[in-house]
């Protein structure tokens, strides 16, 4: 088996938040430059989540957002990640103006359809997001 199989069936063994701190930790080192980056959807030094939207944000230099969604709901598929997409632009839900958001990054464990990319897309389509 290769290295890439390897880590891809290692990240299928993760629980839900393993995983979640898997993907915070590698965007944490993708976005050094922030002004804040806080885990929101995990309870702090456990693996236990805790309800909110969005999972986890960064706040950027330049004031704005970028919102970050984690699934490994297979079953649940791009229902539940159109609903966090559609949480994270409800401001009522956020406390945060979309004009703010910048980014919203899907974090998930299981593959997509080019379709469903197209679907998720649409939920943003009349934003700058």
């Amino acid at each position: 088996m290769g290295r890439l199989q390897n880590i891809e069936k290692a990240i299928d063994s993760l629980n839900p938040e393993a995983f979640h701190d898997l993907c915070d930790s590698f965007l944490m080192h993708k976005h050094s430059e922030y002004a804040a980056f806080v885990r929101s959807g995990i309870m702090g030094g456990k693996q236990k989540p805790v309800k909110g939207t969005p999972d986890t944000f960064i706040l950027l230099p330049s004031g704005k957002y970028i919102f970050i969604e984690h699934s490994t709901n297979v079953t649940s598929g791009v229902k539940k990640l159109k609903d966090d997409i559609c949480k994270c632009i409800d401001e009522s839900k956020t406390g945060i103006n979309v004009d703010l958001i910048q980014e919203i990054i899907l974090c998930l464990s299981f593959k997509i359809k080019l379709a469903d990319i197209h679907e998720l897309k649409s939920v943003i389509e009349n934003t700058y997001i």
